[in-house]
């Protein structure tokens, strides 16, 4: 699984996502990976956005599975074969 976060909001929706994102699969190609994961709260849609971008495709979702802000939201898997 990969991860990442910008915790600057004024750095947001200026594509830091995505290219950490084709860092880490430049990296994992080099490093023979064959697939790549990841997981992420369904309402996060720029990363939603970043990964599609990446080719990642949706595996699945877990229904009502982490407490955000008090309510009850799916979180997403998205993968991509190397």
């Amino acid at each position: 699984f990969i991860s990442y976060f910008i915790g600057d909001k004024n750095e947001w929706r200026k594509g830091y996502g995505s290219l950490a994102i084709k860092m880490i699969l430049k990296e994992a190609k080099i490093k023979k990976l064959k697939k790549i994961k990841a997981s992420l709260y369904a309402n996060n849609k720029s990363s939603i956005r970043a990964l599609i971008k990446n080719n990642f495709k949706l595996e699945g979702e877990c229904k009502k599975d982490v407490i955000y802000k008090q309510k009850r939201i799916s979180s997403l898997v998205y993968g991509k074969i190397l």
